[in-house]
C-alpha cells in the first residue's frame, strides 16, 4: 500500500513537472536571462553546486564608453572599463586589437594630432597611460590628479586631463622622449587648475587655442538657490584660465564639443528644476534633457530642450559635430537612440534665449531634425569621414552609421 502511494506521488510529480513545471521553468529562465529563445533547462544548471560560482567567474563585458579617432588613418580607439583594456578598431578592415589589461579602469582616450601617441586616463590609478598607437603597448604612466576622466591632446605634446576626484585639471607638457625614456622618467612638467565639481569632459577648439573642461556634477549650495555646474575655458598656450561659466540647473554633463569655428560649445546634460513644485512633469518642471549652447567669446549660455511634447530624451550622453557645421548628434543612453540637430538652426534659436527662460518643449521642432535607433546604451560619439561612430556600451560594440541613421557596420568587442 505504501509502495503504491510512493509510485502515485512520483507519477503526480512527473506530471506536474511535465505539464505545469516545464512552462514555469521556461518562463523563469526567460525572465532571468532576458532572452526569448531559451528552452527548458534543468534547475541544477544554475542552482546546483558551482552554478553561481561559474557565473561569478565569467569574463567581464567590454562595455565601451569613451572613443577617440585618428581621422587620417581611419582608426578608432575605445576604452573598455570592465576589462581594463583599450581597443584599436581599423575601420578599413574592421580588425580589432586589444591592449593588455592596464591594471585600472580606462576612461577618456585621446590621439595626438600626428597619430603618434594615444593617451588614456586610468581612474583608480590616478595615472595617464601613454600607448603605442599600433601595438597598444604601454610607453609610460604619468601621475595626474585623482580619478582622471576626460583627456584631450592640444597638438602633439600637450595634454589636458580632467581629474574628477580632485576637482581640477592637469596640463601636461610631454617631452620629446622615446618609449624607454618615458618609462624611466615617469613624470613630466605639469600645471593644475581648479575646474568645478567632478571635471569630466574635455573638448579642444578646432585650432587648439581654447580648451573647455565640463564639470559633471552641480556644486552644493543652499536649498533655495539654483544648483550650478561649471565650464572652465583654458588657453593651453598661455597656461591661463580664460573664463569660468556657470550652467544653471545643469547636472550630469558628460561630454562637450566645439563647433568647427570654435565660437560655440555644445554640452548635453540634464536640467534639474529644484525650485519648482513637483508638478507638470511632462513640461519639464522636474527634470528635462537639454543641450547647453555656450558662446566661447562672451560666456553667454542658452539651454535648449531635447525633449519634445510626449516624447522624452532620457540620459543625454555623447555629442558630436559635423566638421562642416551642418549637424550635431546627441545620444540618449536611456532610450537607445540618437538625434540629429540642424546646427545653424540650433544656434539661431540659442541666440534668442536666456539661461533662465521657461522650458518650451515646442522649441525642439525647430532644430531637432531626425531621431534614429542605435544599439543598447549609446555613450560616446565620434564623426569620421562624415559618418557617425557610436560606442554602444551594453551591446559590447562600436557601430558606424550614415548621417541619417542607416547602420553600416557593427563591430563586436567581446562575446
Amino acid at each position: 500500500m505504501r509502495r503504491g502511494k510512493t509510485i502515485l506521488i512520483g507519477l503526480l510529480a512527473l506530471l506536474f513537472v511535465g505539464v505545469i513545471g516545464s512552462p514555469l521553468a521556461s518562463r523563469h529562465v526567460r525572465q532571468v536571462t532576458g532572452r526569448s529563445d531559451v528552452g527548458v533547462t534543468p534547475c541544477w544548471n544554475c542552482h546546483g553546486p558551482g552554478g553561481y560560482r561559474s557565473y561569478r567567474g565569467a569574463r567581464p563585458h567590454p562595455s565601451p564608453r569613451f572613443l577617440a579617432a585618428d581621422l587620417e588613418r581611419r582608426v578608432l580607439y575605445a576604452s573598455l572599463g570592465p576589462t581594463e583594456q583599450v581597443a584599436r578598431i581599423d575601420l578599413e578592415s574592421d580588425e580589432v586589437r586589444l591592449s593588455e589589461p592596464l591594471g585600472a579602469t580606462p576612461r577618456g582616450v585621446a590621439v595626438s594630432a600626428d597619430g603618434s601617441r594615444v593617451a588614456v586616463a586610468l581612474q583608480e590609478a590616478d595615472r595617464l597611460a601613454l600607448l603605442d598607437p599600433l601595438s597598444l603597448a604601454v610607453e609610460g604612466r604619468l601621475a595626474v590628479g585623482a580619478e582622471p576622466a576626460g583627456v584631450a591632446f592640444v597638438g602633439n605634446g600637450r595634454l589636458v586631463v580632467a581629474n574628477a576626484g580632485s576637482g581640477d585639471v592637469t596640463l601636461l607638457d610631454l617631452p620629446d622622449l622615446d618609449a624607454g625614456a618615458l618609462r624611466a622618467r615617469g613624470a613630466v612638467d605639469e600645471l593644475r587648475f581648479a575646474a568645478g565639481r567632478e571635471p569630466y569632459a574635455v573638448a579642444a577648439g578646432g585650432d587648439g587655442g581654447v580648451v573647455a573642461v565640463v564639470s559633471r556634477m552641480v556644486a552644493a549650495d543652499l536649498p533655495d538657490r539654483l544648483p550650478r555646474s561649471e565650464v572652465t575655458f583654458l588657453n593651453p598656450a598661455t597656461l591661463r584660465v580664460i573664463r569660468r561659466v556657470d550652467l544653471p540647473s545643469v547636472h550630469l554633463a558628460e561630454d562637450a564639443a566645439f563647433t568647427p569655428d570654435g565660437r560655440h560649445l555644445l554640452v548635453p546634460a540634464l536640467r534639474t528644476r529644484n525650485l519648482l513644485p513637483i508638478l507638470q512633469v511632462a513640461r519639464g518642471w522636474v527634470v528635462s534633457s537639454v543641450v547647453a549652447v555656450i558662446d566661447s567669446a562672451s560666456g553667454r549660455v542658452a539651454l535648449l530642450p531635447l525633449n519634445q511634447p510626449n516624447r522624452n530624451f532620457p540620459d543625454p550622453t555623447g555629442v558630436a559635430i559635423d566638421p562642416e557645421g551642418r549637424w550635431a548628434w546627441v545620444a540618449a543612453g536611456g532610450s537607445n537612440e540618437v538625434v540629429r540637430l540642424d546646427l545653424p538652426k540650433l544656434l539661431a534659436v540659442a541666440g534668442g534665449l536666456e539661461p533662465e527662460a521657461p522650458e518650451d518643449l515646442g522649441l525642439a521642432s525647430h532644430y531637432l531634425e531626425r531621431r534614429f535607433p542605435v544599439g543598447l546604451n549609446p555613450r560616446d560619439l565620434v564623426v569620421i569621414d562624415g559618418h557617425l561612430a557610436v560606442a554602444e556600451r551594453l551591446n559590447d560594440a562600436v557601430s558606424w552609421y550614415r548621417p541619417a541613421g542607416e547602420l553600416l557596420t557593427r563591430i563586436r568587442l567581446g562575446d
